[in-house]
């Protein structure tokens, strides 16, 4: 899961690289991190946006779907970042980072449940586990007069249930929402984008002999796109118009780490 906490920063970086690059050329004039609800835009994705998003929230799901064993495992304990919350009953890790132009500020939250839904400490003997995450990757940039400001808010909340079974479930949701403020020239752009995701029907299915089931749905308005786990050794990600039409570059396959 440290892996998964490092390859979902990654992509978060990668997912900023490509709204600077999409948006700039187009367009129209108690806890650490206190999670905002994700919600109120007012700019529809336009296509090239909607195809960078696809490519980076795709592998994003397959990483958030492969850390499932590693949670139902006791990731919380074992992890050497996170300290237990004895008041709050859950594991917690919080991450800040800075370098030039760029602050993050990342909340991770692990709680493991019985079969009642009560907290518990370990992992062992747990029926699920809840796992969140809440942060803000903020970016700020003044060159020559060509200013670019980066607000970026994403968060998810998971349930993983079917612990001590051969099967594990997991459903939830998460988004991210993006304000991008450019100004050059006297000339002024502000952008507001929401990317929302779901687990669809009984949420994600994966057998501790193969491969995980189930989809994932990404919401960029007037877009959206499935993530789907079909048993297989690789995931099928497909982007589609607001007519339902397929729209090319911004899906694909993605390999998984599961063994049939």
């Amino acid at each position: 899961m440290i892996t998964q906490r490092n390859r979902l920063l990654l992509l978060l970086m990668f997912a900023l690289s490509l709204l600077v690059f999409a948006v700039s050329g187009c367009g129209d004039d108690d806890d650490p991190v206190t999670p905002n609800p994700i919600g109120g835009n007012t700019d529809q994705f336009d296509q090239t946006t909607a195809v960078a998003q696809a490519q980076v929230a795709a592998p994003q799901g397959v990483a958030l779907v492969e850390s499932m064993t590693g949670l139902a495992a006791g990731f919380g304990k074992d992890a050497q970042d996170y300290a237990y919350n004895e008041a709050n009953q859950r594991w917690e890790y919080h991450y800040e980072y800075s370098q030039t132009g760029y602050v993050y500020d990342w909340f991770y939250t692990v709680q493991y449940l019985n079969g009642a839904g009560q907290p518990q400490r370990e992992a062992t003997g747990a029926a699920s586990v809840r796992h969140t995450l809440a942060g803000t990757m903020d970016y700020g940039m003044d060159q020559g007069g060509v200013v670019f400001d980066y607000d970026y808010l994403y968060d998810y909340d998971t349930t993983l249930t079917g612990l001590g079974t051969d099967t594990l479930v997991m459903t939830g949701t998460g988004g991210f929402d993006l304000d991008y403020t450019y100004s050059a020239g006297g000339i002024n752009q502000n952008y507001e984008y929401l990317l929302e995701w779901e687990t669809l029907g009984a949420g994600i299915s994966y057998p501790e002999a193969g491969c995980p089931q189930g989809t994932i749905r990404y919401t960029m308005d007037p877009y959206h796109m499935d993530l789907v786990f079909n048993g297989s050794t690789s995931a099928v990600a497909t982007l589609y118009d607001g007519s339902g039409n397929v729209v090319a570059g911004g899906g694909g396959n993605y390999p998984l780490s599961c063994s049939k």
